[in-house]
């Protein structure tokens, strides 16, 4: 979660974005850096969830990027699933609070 978008520098191929939450990025939640040459490629973004449905530069079958399975929602209707990964993220113990 966050302002920024899940953006990889001009010569990285090769990741993999799955179950993920973008809540209320400045705009769109990836980007790939393609243009001009740039050799980026073979992204992976699947099963995410994100408020702004924007993406720049990945599309399913160009690149050997797949793009699949990413759910829209607004703020203030968060998905089961999404909280739940919000849930199982970050810390555990008594610095973990679920809610």
């Amino acid at each position: 979660m966050g302002h920024a978008p899940a953006r990889r520098p001009p010569w990285n191929a090769y990741l993999t974005a799955t179950r993920n939450v973008f809540l209320n990025t400045a705009g769109q939640w990836a980007h790939a850096n393609n243009q001009n040459g740039n050799r980026t490629g073979d992204q992976t973004l699947t099963r995410n969830h994100a408020t702004n449905p924007a993406i720049t530069g990945l599309v399913t079958g160009e690149r050997g990027n797949t793009v699949e399975g990413t759910v829209v929602f607004t703020p203030g209707d968060i998905p089961a699933e999404a909280r739940q990964i919000i849930a199982d993220a970050g810390p555990r113990g008594t610095h973990h609070d679920p809610s």
